[in-house]
């Protein structure tokens, strides 16, 4: 009887700090941002960039008004195997205060 009460409060005190460091990581961008910003002088260049480049391949379809770092479907393209396109952006929004930078488009 002692070993299923030793053992009921052992994940009594277990499970609590278990729950508590996987938030915490959640919490400190160990998992990644769905959304958040790029920083004034990033997006600026970085859409006028978006602006030629869509200008030069004649693409009308891109949504120069959405943010590019908040998932939105303008600037993800689904996965297509052996798809020769890709117009998808990637950020990293792990910086602080949801601050959000390009890696890759």
């Amino acid at each position: 009887m002692s070993t299923i009460l030793d053992i009921s409060l052992r994940l009594l005190f277990t499970l609590p700090f278990i729950f508590s460091t996987v938030l915490s990581l959640e919490g400190n961008g160990t998992f990644p941002a769905q959304a958040g910003y790029l920083p004034q002088y990033e997006a600026k260049f970085f859409l006028d960039v978006l602006h030629q480049i869509a200008k030069q391949l004649g693409k009308t379809d891109w949504d120069f008004s959405q943010n590019p770092c908040d998932r939105n479907i303008n600037w993800l393209t689904p996965y297509i195997e052996k798809s020769p396109y890709n117009n998808s952006v990637e950020c990293d929004c792990s910086y602080p205060g949801g601050v959000c930078h390009v890696v890759s488009l």
